[in-house]
């Protein structure tokens, strides 16, 4: 769907979307994409679980959080579905996911607030 929108309405220019079917990531395709100077969004779809996330998911869950570039996980069926956007404590024995639930809108947080509340996280 994403991918579909932004071919249609093409909102930012020389921004390309790849949706790695079935898993597989072909690097040669983003590669094509970034040597023509576009920036990728790469979406890969995957089931984590039938009816809830299978806990041996968890962990790899948590390290898509290393990487500088992620723009978070998103999942689930019509009415329930999160959308994952980083980490409390990555270092520790028990990370914590923070999630949104996109079925509800919520007031905006102040930035000061924000900032305030990253700076009082022990990383």
């Amino acid at each position: 769907m994403l991918k579909q929108l932004n071919k249609s309405n093409r909102p930012l220019p020389n921004f390309a979307m790849v949706v790695c079917n079935d898993g597989n990531v072909f690097l040669d395709k983003i590669q094509k994409k970034i040597d023509k100077g576009q920036s990728v969004f790469v979406s890969i779809p995957v089931r984590l679980g039938l009816n809830s996330i299978q806990p041996e998911y968890l962990s790899c869950l948590k390290k898509v959080f290393d990487f500088d570039q992620t723009v978070g996980i998103c999942g689930g069926r019509e009415s329930n579905a999160l959308y994952f956007v980083g980490i409390i404590n990555p270092q520790s024995k028990d990370p914590k996911l923070i999630y949104l639930d996109p079925h509800f809108v919520q007031e905006a947080i102040p930035t000061s607030a924000v900032q305030s509340w990253i700076n009082s996280i022990d990383l």
